[in-house]
């Protein structure tokens, strides 16, 4: 589960042993950038790549590499059902 608030944005993982996390977020020119123990890194950013009914694909790069790409849904339950999938 991730939830942005004004300048925060907290992490609250759905499935595993591990704690909330939060952390300071901006965005520039369609990149959204989130600090790590408040440090920006400007090689370090995330992307929307698809915008779905039910998720958004986000992908996040460093430099001109792709590291990861995480969808993120709007409900729990289809969160859940698509997990389950990859099993």
């Amino acid at each position: 589960h991730v939830a942005f608030f004004d300048k925060k944005v907290v992490y609250t993982p759905i499935m595993g042993d591990v704690s909330s996390k939060q952390e300071k977020y901006k965005v520039v020119k369609d990149k959204l950038y989130i600090s790590h123990k408040d440090i920006f890194d400007p090689d370090m950013y995330s992307n929307i790549e698809k915008i779905t009914q039910d998720y958004y694909l986000i992908s996040t790069w460093v430099g001109k590499r792709k590291v990861t790409s995480i969808r993120y849904y709007f409900d729990l339950e289809k969160a859940e059902e698509y997990v389950k999938t990859l099993r």
